[in-house]
């Protein structure tokens, strides 16, 4: 009976240890791609976010476009540390390489920055 008991003892405990641990908020994978609003000459504001994804966890990847000649574009690729990112109904944060990028909800998919430039919200995480 004494061993039963402790054994029940040990499983409560480790349930309870495993519910502590699967309450602990992940960082969010998400896509944020620009509405068509920055010009292909714009080579400052990103025209993509890859938050979190799978193959790269913790890491963010900004594009930009790059102007290669009058008539011929392409896009860059940076890739940076994510220090921290947050999606809330109200507004999405980014934090990376020093910088803290903030959008306002428009919609449930339509995201808009300082500037006012909008980006399509895609969540990537599997919930």
């Amino acid at each position: 009976m004494k061993k039963t008991k402790l054994v029940l003892t040990f499983f409560i405990l480790g349930l309870f240890l495993l519910a502590g641990c699967s309450t602990e908020e992940a960082t969010p994978s998400f896509i944020l791609k620009e509405l068509a609003s920055v010009q292909w000459d714009d080579e400052e504001t990103p025209v993509t976010y890859v938050v979190n994804p799978d193959e790269a966890r913790d890491k963010i990847f900004v594009y930009r476009n790059e102007m290669v000649s009058e008539t011929v574009f392409d896009r860059t690729e940076e890739i940076y540390d994510l220090d921290a990112a947050t999606v809330t109904d109200d507004e999405i944060v980014i934090e990376y390489d020093g910088k803290t990028e903030t959008f306002e909800r428009l919609s449930s998919s339509v995201v808009q920055n300082e500037e006012r430039q909008q980006y399509e919200y895609s969540g990537l995480s599997k919930e």
